[in-house]
């Protein structure tokens, strides 16, 4: 479930800027300690660049899920066609907009945006250049759902125009990038096979790049503008805020009626949660795991707030680490699942966060919800695999856990070799206080069944290092599906379970379908061939 907040705000430090709450947006950026100005901000987006699409980084296209059909954007149209050899070209015309610093969006953008983005596995195939309005993107087969399948070319278009295609870099401005961008260009072939070779190919092309791909991750450009080729820029930077402004080169900007958006610097969602009661903010984007009883009945009972409600593709997660052999056994996972009654501990710790208003308000989107829901079961039951509705079942749990040779002594579970089965639960010290109070609870009621659990609560700034580290048995974090027109990812897994640098789970990503196929699933992060869906 999200929220987003409108609430009216009063006036900022306007500076030389005429910023008024009439012409203005308020939203908030959690950061700590805050960037105080222009020399300590680093505009590459690893780097707490700002990552706006939509409003700093424009997509080619995007798909409003309230239709299921595309927004043409920096693309004016495109077309499809599957070659001879078997690639997919989506060919696209460019519309004449621009950069902030006044340098045409051209397809040299879109060519360099592409192969950098191959250093985090999120490539599109080649970029074919016509001239600087008209390129191709030529996806190798495999790498596209055939156009005979229904809803293969909305799949394909959200692939290859909005899906990771955010143009991020400014190729004409390329003194700024160059040394990125020439290593990618001196590796280009090696990129190719880290997204697109074989599983030994891949094995060796991540080695030669990864100097690179830490290089690219870590990079400081030196300029300051130049960045955003969507509606906003980033003009002004204090303590207290950043400061975007309209970008006058972008070829929709009179269409957008604020013209600043300040995002105020806060330390901690404390700060966040006083702003939005004191009309600081004038929109939140959140979900129901972010506020309390209290601060939710804040919300709802003031006169100049208004709450729209839609379900959302995620939430809170407590991702299994493979590390640790037992819990790579499913038999175990699937027990842990039953041994909880997750929707009382859920209910108790999130209070009206949790249980909203029944029937919930329509906003448009629980159509497509729905219809994504019932998409993704069918296929699995198709599968012989039909999805499961866990529910509490301590017994079950049991026979689960026996099933694989653990037994009970004492209350307590023990492993098939003797040892205590005992668990860890890490959770970032960024969490919100429902969020700290559920895995606490969580935590509790797998030592009462007996699996002695403890919780452990890391930096948040650490969170990256704690997952390359792999300590933990279980990690508390954020879980999302995404939403794509015509074909439904059925392998979200793909993304969140061992996506750069997501990989929580520390799983090799090897699936066996009941029929015995058995495939990648990374692959089909990127693939959306009939194996896949």
């Amino acid at each position: 479930m999200g929220f987003i907040v409108k609430h009216r705000v009063g006036v900022v430090n306007a500076q030389q800027y005429n910023i008024t709450p009439y012409n203005t947006v308020y939203m908030y950026v959690v950061k700590s300690p805050p960037v105080t100005g222009w020399s300590e901000y680093n505009p590459n987006v690893f780097q707490g660049g700002i990552w706006w699409y939509g409003v700093y980084q424009q997509f080619l296209a995007a798909v409003n899920i309230t239709t299921g059909k595309f927004t043409p954007l920096l693309a004016e149209n495109w077309s499809m066609i599957e070659l001879p050899n078997g690639t997919l070209e989506v060919l696209i015309h460019l519309r004449h907009s621009g950069w902030d610093n006044g340098i045409p969006v051209t397809c040299w953008d879109v060519y360099v945006t592409n192969m950098l983005l191959g250093l985090v596995s999120a490539m599109v195939g080649n970029v074919t250049i016509f001239n600087n309005y008209t390129c191709a993107f030529m996806i190798p087969k495999g790498y596209y759902a055939p156009l005979t399948v229904p809803g293969a070319s909305e799949a394909n278009a959200f692939i290859a125009l909005e899906w990771g295609q955010g143009i991020a870099i400014d190729w004409q401005d390329s003194y700024v990038w160059e040394p990125i961008i020439n290593m990618a260009q001196a590796n280009y072939s090696w990129i190719w096979l880290y997204m697109f070779g074989n599983s030994t190919e891949k094995g060796e092309a991540a080695k030669v790049l990864s100097t690179l791909i830490h290089d690219y991750l870590t990079y400081k450009p030196t300029s300051r503008f130049g960045y955003s080729n969507g509606p906003y820029y980033l003009c002004d930077i204090t303590p207290e805020y950043f400061l975007l402004c309209k970008n006058p080169y972008y070829y929709d900007v009179n269409k957008f009626v604020p013209q600043y958006i300040v995002e105020w610097q806060y330390s901690s969602m404390s700060q966040v949660y006083a702003a939005l009661a004191s009309g600081k903010i004038s929109i939140w984007s959140t979900w129901s795991g972010a506020l309390t009883p209290s601060i939710l009945s804040m919300v709802s009972k003031n006169p100049y707030i208004k709450i729209l409600v839609f379900p959302a593709f995620g939430g809170d997660a407590i991702y299994f680490n493979f590390l640790n052999p037992w819990l790579a056994m499913p038999q175990v996972r699937q027990a842990i699942y039953y041994a909880v009654n997750w929707t009382q501990l859920a209910e108790a710790a999130y209070g009206m966060g949790f249980t909203f208003p029944s029937p919930m308000p329509q906003d448009g989107l629980m159509p497509y919800y729905t219809e994504w829901q019932e998409n993704i079961s069918k296929y699995w039951a198709a599968q012989g695999s039909p999805l499961i509705n866990y529910t509490y079942n301590p017994g079950l749990a049991a026979q689960l856990l026996e099933s694989v040779g653990f037994k009970k002594v004492n209350g307590i579970w023990y492993t098939p070799n003797g040892s205590q089965f005992t668990l860890t639960l890490y959770i970032g010290s960024g969490s919100s206080a429902p969020q700290l109070t559920l895995a606490n609870a969580v935590a509790n009621a797998l030592t009462s069944f007996g699996i002695p659990t403890t919780v452990i609560v890391y930096p948040a700034a650490e969170g990256l290092t704690v997952v390359k580290q792999g300590k933990y048995d279980l990690l508390w974090s954020y879980y999302s599906d995404i939403y794509r027109p015509g074909i439904p990812y059925y392998f979200p897994e793909a993304f969140y379970f061992i996506g750069y640098p997501f990989n929580y789970s520390h799983w090799n990503g090897i699936v066996t379908l009941p029929n015995g196929t058995t495939f990648s699933v990374p692959e089909c992060g990127v693939k959306i061939t009939t194996n896949c869906i």
